[in-house]
């Protein structure tokens, strides 16, 4: 009679582990998964405000320019990459982003 007591709230405990993840949240699609992955992973220069910005809050700006992969989180920037990448060598430099900065 002990070892049937015993068994009840053991499989109930079971029970409920196993059932656990049918609730759990979950992303519905694959590429709802992907982008909150993405999310998760994101340093805080990654998501930048979509107005232009000082040159040192830009990602990548250490290096003395920024490519156009680098300028994608910024709206701003990556909206008016070409125009701002005054020589057209896929890099925008401090000065050019500056003056660019200043017409727009």
């Amino acid at each position: 009679m002990k070892l049937a007591t015993k068994a009840g709230p053991i499989a109930l405990a079971i029970g409920l582990a196993l059932a656990a993840p049918l609730w759990a949240q979950t992303p519905t699609t694959t590429q709802d998964a992907k982008k909150d992955m993405s999310m998760q992973k994101q340093d805080p220069l990654t998501m930048q405000e979509s107005a232009p910005v000082e040159w040192a809050m830009l990602k990548g700006h250490e290096k003395g320019y920024v490519t156009m992969e680098e300028a994608a989180p910024n709206s701003w920037l990556a909206t008016n990459f070409k125009p701002c990448d005054q020589n057209s060598d896929g890099k925008v430099t401090q000065s050019e982003y500056d003056q660019c900065r200043n017409k727009h």
